[in-house]
């Protein structure tokens, strides 16, 4: 077992950024540059408030803000105390932030002033929760002033020393189906997931990073938050995510990596048509969170003139897992290979790995593997089988080893013993001009088992009724592929994690 060294600690990323470039800005927002220096004394005299006010070593602190200087400060002040942190979404009501609250255990909380309401009326039967921070200008009874409690607090000597196995960051999962769990990533796993990314994505010390992506997702934590600072380059942060404000940001501080969801990617497309930008400061485009349709790449990389590259990771492997590596072949539609440190193995139901061109289910090995699940050991063992952890994304892999999401195992659909991949019917779909986005879903059926239905949201001013899209899907797929139902939204639901909520169209439709 490693000793325990405050090398070891997460936070010393931030502490090397402030000594070798105290003076560069690791922080653009609001026309405000701070510098990493700055960033880390606040960070450490946070860290002695916290410590303070019962934050201890191993204590875990719910962090609840947006993207700002304040959560860069309040992360690794957590940290530079030992304590694990714990990112919940802004968005999360009373109820939610009750169950996140008791089932982490967590004895503080930093959140903004507009959740205080929910925030407090969560922690009120709970002896656990004993210090609401709040990001406010302003006193309120029974909470710290977060930017007092740096101003009147000396500064903690260090990071405290950790093993590098010990708990760092409990992410919690989407929670698509029952109660999120949450994910312990350890100092070795986000070190060395963020360290990793360094060489995968060629980042320098002057790329300016668009830090729009929520880092209370595992891949706004790890591919922009912590790799800017490993890297020692700068984020251009945005609070919230506005397409407009996401095209003036490009322009104004001449981002160089632009890394966002596929969802942003079309959102931009839409919501800037018409308007000319000059995108040319930006080296290259990243896309994870969810797969990136082949169409969608081809109209944003024909409109503004750069390449995407497209990766793949889970809030249980740190978030990066596999990329299109910039000093390799990039191959569009697909996730491309295992980064450093990370073995993927494609297996069928029976575990048994598949030959190469066939699907199926995406396992991972690697370093940077969470511990388990948060007092879940039956949901551990259930997806970390002999080291490897089975993801329940279906893939398949060409002869180079580049893998190609094909559809979340659960969202398969079985028509009369067929197996159905609403991905390939959704592409077909998002081909047609007058749709403006697809999500294919199965619903039960006392027939076939379950029958295929199309969910569509269509682009303004279009008129194409169910029968001409029948007709549209069975000119170019096999019938039993083409849905049988057809229904217009004017918008589809999404979870906090900005995908299509399958679960919730399902429901609707049952």
């Amino acid at each position: 077992m490693d000793a325990k060294s405050s090398d070891h600690n997460l936070s010393i990323l931030l502490r090397q950024y402030a000594e070798t470039q105290p003076e560069e800005p690791l922080l653009y927002y609001n026309e405000l540059e701070i510098p990493a220096s700055t960033v880390w004394q606040d960070a450490c005299r946070l860290s002695r408030g916290l410590q303070q006010n019962g934050v201890l070593f191993g204590s875990r602190v719910l962090l609840m803000l947006p993207n700002s200087p304040e959560y860069l400060t309040a992360y690794y002040a957590i940290l530079i105390a030992g304590a694990i942190v714990v990112p919940v979404n802004v968005m999360l009501r009373e109820r939610e932030l009750h169950y996140m609250m008791e089932d982490s255990e967590a004895c503080a909380i930093i959140a903004q002033e507009s959740s205080v309401q929910d925030v407090i009326n969560a922690a009120s039967s709970l002896v656990t929760m004993r210090t609401l921070i709040l990001c406010s200008p302003q006193e309120r009874p029974n909470t710290i002033r977060l930017r007092g409690l740096i101003e009147w607090s000396e500064p903690a000597a260090g990071p405290a020393e950790v093993s590098p196995d010990d708990t760092a960051v409990i992410m919690y999962t989407a929670g698509m189906t029952g109660h999120p769990k949450g994910a312990e990533l350890t100092h070795r796993s986000l070190l060395g997931n963020a360290r990793n990314g360094i060489d995968i994505m060629r980042v320098r010390s002057k790329d300016r990073i668009l830090g729009v992506l929520p880092f209370y997702h595992a891949y706004g934590q790890t591919a922009v938050m912590n790799l800017s600072v490993a890297a020692g380059a700068g984020i251009v942060l945005l609070s919230d995510f506005d397409p407009v404000q996401v095209m003036d940001a490009v322009e104004k501080y001449q981002i160089t990596i632009f890394m966002v969801t596929p969802s942003m990617y079309r959102m931009i497309l839409l919501e800037t048509e018409g308007r000319a930008y000059d995108f040319s400061s930006v080296r290259y485009c990243v896309s994870g969170g969810s797969a990136l349709k082949p169409e969608l790449l081809e109209a944003f990389e024909k409109r503004f003139n750069a390449s995407i590259y497209e990766g793949y990771g889970l809030s249980e492997t740190s978030a990066i897992a596999t990329f299109n590596q910039l000093n390799h072949d990039r191959r569009p539609g697909s996730i491309g290979t295992p980064i450093d440190c990370v073995e993927v193995k494609l297996v069928d139901d029976l575990g048994e790995e598949v030959n190469p061109g066939e699907v199926g289910e995406i396992t991972i090995k690697s370093i940077f593997m969470m511990k388990g699940y948060l007092h879940r050991p039956e949901a551990t063992k259930a997806v970390l089988k002999n080291g490897w952890f089975y993801t329940g994304d279906l893939a398949r892999q060409d002869e180079d080893g580049y893998l190609y999401i094909i559809d979340r195992k659960t969202d398969m659909i079985v028509k009369g013993g067929f197996n159905v991949y609403p991905v390939e019917i959704e592409e077909l779909l998002m081909s047609h001009p007058d749709i403006a986005e697809a999500a294919v879903i199965g619903i039960p059926d006392d027939i076939q088992g379950e029958e295929i239905k199309a969910c569509i949201v269509l682009r303004e001013g279009s008129q194409i009724s169910a029968n001409q899209l029948s007709d549209y899907c069975r000119q170019y797929m096999s019938r039993y592929k083409c849905p049988r139902y057809i229904q217009f939204y004017q918008q589809l639901p999404r979870n906090p994690q900005g995908r299509v909520w399958k679960q919730k169209l399902r429901s609707l439709s049952s």
